[in-house]
């Protein structure tokens, strides 16, 4: 990713919004490392610097941001670092005209679990750089997939099973939020490692214990509406993840339950979806591994 953003400084072609799939724990740091060192732009106390991390990222957000950078800068650049495990469809639309009409000198970095919860038209005004792991990045070329995010994989087969082959890159899962019980959204390596366990038993389990697990995940009692969502799509981004590294792309079964699983993760976007038949939906089309 560093390679990438120095290049395209040393170019003097820095893009305006760039869309970078990983864990905000790792991405963020070195985003600012770049912008602090390359940039040689000061973040501590500048107020042309933003950088915030959402659960959700609504449309009050976006016009928060929008207003902004709207204001005027003290310096020759402004600089937002946006993090957000996922965004309605309504703040996507609010940033479309900001991510088609910049102002001069405004550069953008939003960073997601997945790209797949953004919008096609929201994409088409970033630069989409995705990565394996924290180790090595790729930067999406729309012409050539072949290897894309450090994981080759069979075009025809993929192909074959109508499966886009731009969203066969691996996604770092994460989230934020006080809610630890069966399905952690907190931050941290340990919690992400329990993530990713109680996503490889989902997987093992029989489809009628896994009802059951998905009643562990949304139905605790002090759960209020919004976290019961985040969980949601934190357990389907890790999903997401396991899926895409046992995959046999020759298997239509398997490419199915991949496509529906962003198709409801996108659902889980929507302002008020139900996320208890989502899951239940998810738990009965997905194999079992």
């Amino acid at each position: 990713m560093l390679k990438t953003l120095k290049e395209h400084k040393e170019k003097n072609s820095l893009h305006h919004a760039y869309l970078i799939e990983g864990d905000s724990d790792v991405v963020v740091g070195q985003i600012c490392k770049f912008i602090e060192i390359d940039l040689n732009f000061k973040i501590q106390g500048n107020p042309d610097f933003w950088n915030e991390r959402y659960n959700t990222f609504g449309i009050d957000d976006a016009r928060k941001i929008k207003e902004i950078q709207t204001k005027k800068s003290f310096g020759d650049k402004k600089i937002f670092i946006l993090s957000c495990s996922s965004i309605t469809v309504e703040a996507q639309n609010s940033l479309l005209k900001l991510f088609e009409e910049p102002s001069s000198g405004t550069h953008f970095f939003i960073i997601a679990d997945s790209s797949e919860i953004f919008l096609p038209t929201l994409k088409s005004r970033m630069l989409i750089i995705k990565n394996a792991d924290q180790r090595g990045f790729t930067l999406l070329n729309p012409a050539s997939q072949e290897f894309a995010g450090g994981k080759l994989f069979n075009r025809a087969s993929a192909d074959s099973c109508g499966l886009n082959p731009s969203t066969t890159e691996l996604c770092s899962g994460y989230g934020a939020g006080p809610h630890t019980k069966i399905f952690d959204v907190g931050a941290g390596a340990d919690k992400k490692k329990d993530n990713i366990s109680f996503v490889e038993k989902f997987l093992k389990t029989s489809k009628s214990k896994r009802l059951k697990m998905i009643k562990d995940i949304i139905d605790e009692k002090d759960l209020p509406a919004q976290a019961g969502k985040e969980k949601a799509i934190l357990f389907l981004n890790n999903l997401e993840i396991v899926l895409r590294e046992k995959i046999d792309f020759s298997s239509k079964e398997q490419t199915d339950a991949l496509r529906e699983i962003i198709k409801c993760r996108n659902y889980l976007n929507d302002r008020a979806p139900s996320v208890k038949l989502i899951l239940e939906h998810i738990a009965l089309i997905v194999p079992e591994q």
